[in-house]
């Protein structure tokens, strides 16, 4: 009896639940953004009495605030999401009046669907959209071009089916995507929603074409959503988006179904970086990914993303026990 109803309750954060900020990974520039305008910063190494530089700034037209925006590791690629639609920009340096900027030029994409969440893949690839239904979709980053319809080249990734109740009333919002992340090499990508649920997917040749599941893994249907569409004018019309059925090189492993459902929201999810990882050698050779996760109720765990087992730091530092490093 006292644990009765657990599995509907959820812990909150009270941190913001997304930080209005980005960076790249390779240069020294970093993005910052409010309601409808995002600002461009480089960090200034020399200059110590002004350390951070604006170097660009962006204002959307239309009245939907920015819900998310991603940054390419080398700054040449800068992705935005509102409500209505994504946005996709190229930077290049340029020189203004003996200043360092960053030119912008929108790339003439069209879509009719929004979405709350965008990231870049750490090679610049590919990007990763997840839409207010918490649909994944995964873009090939060399098809984004003018004149190129982000629905068409848009590929979804199928969530698996969890043992959640689907009859109750909370199903759709516990299971709303808040976390993605990317592997170092760009090769594994996972993403976590509210009721602690953690989806992985593995990029396969990219020239092989697979069904987006392996046999044997049931997927989570999706839904079709109206969104608002939108165009260079930023004018709103409606339109029902049906997520694309395409196939897909990413193929959901299925290791996820053996992660543990967490007790609560994951907050961070991070890959150990590449120089970290010195995994013990497998007869298999298979490459470990090591992922870190911190909840909502302050639990740190971290777990191999393809075999869904726990690492062996996380063993050694359980509920109770003082963390170690190594």
């Amino acid at each position: 009896m006292r644990e009765a109803g657990q599995e509907y309750q959820f812990g909150m954060s009270g941190l913001p639940q997304h930080p209005s900020v980005d960076s790249s990974a390779t240069s020294e520039y970093f993005a910052s953004w409010w309601e409808r305008e995002i600002s461009i910063w480089r960090v200034d190494k020399i200059d110590r009495l002004n350390p951070h530089r604006l170097v660009s700034r962006v204002a959307l037209k239309g009245e939907e605030n920015i819900s998310s925006v991603s940054l390419a590791s080398d700054a040449s690629l800068l992705a935005v999401a509102t409500s209505a639609s994504v946005r996709v920009f190229r930077l290049r340096p340029d020189v203004r009046d003996g200043r360092d900027v960053l030119a912008v030029s929108k790339i003439k994409t069209t879509s009719d669907f929004g979405a709350r969440l965008v990231k870049f893949s750490p090679n610049q690839k590919w990007l990763l959209m997840v839409s207010r239904e918490s649909i994944v979709q995964m873009i090939n980053a060399s098809q984004i071009e003018d004149g190129a319809d982000l629905d068409d080249i848009a590929h979804e990734l199928r969530r698996a089916h969890r043992a959640t109740n689907k009859d109750h009333h909370l199903y759709d919002y516990s299971r709303t995507v808040t976390r993605v992340a990317f592997s170092d090499d760009s090769s594994v990508v996972i993403c976590s929603d509210l009721a602690g649920y953690v989806d992985v997917w593995r990029l396969h040749d990219e020239n092989t074409i697979t069904n987006g599941l392996p046999n044997g893994v049931d997927h989570q249907d999706s839904n079709t959503s109206d969104s608002d569409s939108d165009s260079d004018s930023d004018s709103d019309s409606d339109a029902d988006h049906v997520p694309s059925k395409s196939t897909s090189p990413w193929t959901h492993t299925p290791s996820a179904a053996s992660l543990p459902n967490l007790q609560s929201s994951p907050l961070i999810l991070s890959f150990r970086p590449s120089a970290a990882q010195k995994p013990p050698p497998t007869q298999s050779n298979q490459p470990q990914y090591p992922l870190m996760v911190l909840t909502a109720a302050n639990e740190l765990r971290e777990f191999d993303a393809l075999t869904g087992s726990m690492t062996s730091w996380s063993k050694r530092n359980g509920p109770g026990n003082q963390l170690a490093v190594g």
